[in-house]
């Protein structure tokens, strides 16, 4: 799975495999995932939540959230990340409120979920879609967007009453935090520092870097990598762009730190990434 820091205006991802930890960060898609095996841990609206195979987790735009996987306790996970066009008529719900506990039980999930869920991973499996006795061989993009969307719909209207809402207002607040990531997410590929972050957000930059490094647990220009690195490993996956242009779309500033913060973190060059993708 990998994290969205951009927002576009009809994005439709779905991934499967293993979970991985992530920091805090915050985008405004609609995300919700189901745990297929292990255990991890999630920080959402101020909350820790403990997450176990058959939970079914949703996340509504806006809100901080971070997954915090033991490397000796691998856990596998499918993420569905749409934006808010897919959410119909619960736009509304999901821009103003937020579930007080996002997480349902293995035991609440209702089959209903399951075969929404299912039924959306297909959409996004090429193999499923090139059976010839599928129906939706026949459809046009038009059409498939228009069958997600029903299903996303229909995932809201069976989760939501099951949910106690709250408005998002309510959420315990850590306005700095909220504010850094947020500033951060919508100009990581920008040539940005420490103090040109703190001044843009009217904070010193010695007390914007002790909430980063004690919040998130690296310092900025980890944090701010790891989001670059986010970006140009998807690009990777998705596009045949050259591997110059990705990191510098990205925001490194040479392609020496970009291939060096790529191998630390993948451990493999940006060209065998792409190979294996």
């Amino acid at each position: 799975m990998y994290l969205f820091y951009e927002n576009i205006l009809d994005r439709f991802d779905f991934r499967q495999g293993y979970a991985q930890t992530y920091p805090p960060h915050i985008h405004q898609d609609f995300e919700c995932f189901l745990v297929k095996s292990g255990s991890f841990s999630m920080h959402a609206g101020g909350q820790e939540y403990d997450l176990h195979e058959g939970d079914f987790v949703m996340i509504f735009p806006g809100i901080i959230h971070s997954y915090q996987v033991d490397p000796k306790d691998p856990a596998e996970a499918d993420y569905l990340i749409v934006s808010p066009t897919y959410t119909g008529m619960y736009l509304e719900t999901l821009k103003s409120v937020c579930p007080k506990d996002p997480v349902l039980r293995k035991g609440v999930v209702s089959k209903d979920i399951l075969y929404a869920f299912r039924r959306l991973a297909e959409t996004w499996d090429d193999n499923a879609l090139g059976s010839s006795d599928d129906p939706l061989d026949k459809q046009d993009a038009a059409a498939l967007t228009m069958l997600r969307r029903a299903l996303v719909q229909l995932i809201l209207a069976q989760c939501i009453p099951l949910f106690e809402m709250v408005d998002k207002d309510t959420l315990p607040s850590e306005d700095i935090l909220y504010r850094t990531i947020r500033y951060l997410s919508e100009h990581y590929r920008e040539p940005i520092t420490l103090t040109s972050v703190a001044t843009a957000l009217g904070y010193s930059p010695y007390t914007l870097s002790r909430v980063i490094s004690k919040t998130l647990q690296m310092n900025f220009n980890e944090y701010v990598n790891n989001l670059r690195l986010d970006y140009a490993s998807e690009r990777l996956r998705r596009t045949r762009d050259p591997i110059t242009d990705i990191c510098f779309d990205a925001g490194f500033e040479s392609q020496r730190t970009f291939n060096r913060a790529f191998q630390n973190r993948f451990h493999k060059t940006p060209r065998q990434f792409r190979g294996e993708e």
